[in-house]
């Protein structure tokens, strides 16, 4: 018996081979992962910053049209003013 398996506590060469291609591939499985959640994060991100980029656009535009509503009734105010003395002084 030359050849006989002996329990070492050791692994032989094609063991030890295919421990390290099933670690790699776990570590590539987990670097995968890690892109992926990194990416989804960015997007997140993203989509975020356009959100809150629209909502301050909306905000900037409700603003201007609240302005101009404002100044065209001033604009309609002063006009009756204008209108009531006119009458005032025809009388």
């Amino acid at each position: 018996m030359c050849c006989a398996l002996r329990p070492t506590g050791r692994l032989g060469p094609y063991e030890e081979e295919e421990e390290e291609e099933e670690e790699e591939k776990e570590e590539e499985g987990e670097v995968k992962e890690e892109e992926e959640e990194r990416e989804s994060e960015e997007k997140d991100e993203e989509e975020e910053e356009e959100e809150s980029e629209g909502k301050e656009e909306e905000e900037e535009e409700e603003e201007e049209e609240e302005e101009e509503e404002e100044e065209e009734e001033e604009e309609e105010e002063e006009e009756e003013e204008e209108g009531g003395e006119e009458m005032g002084k025809r009388r």
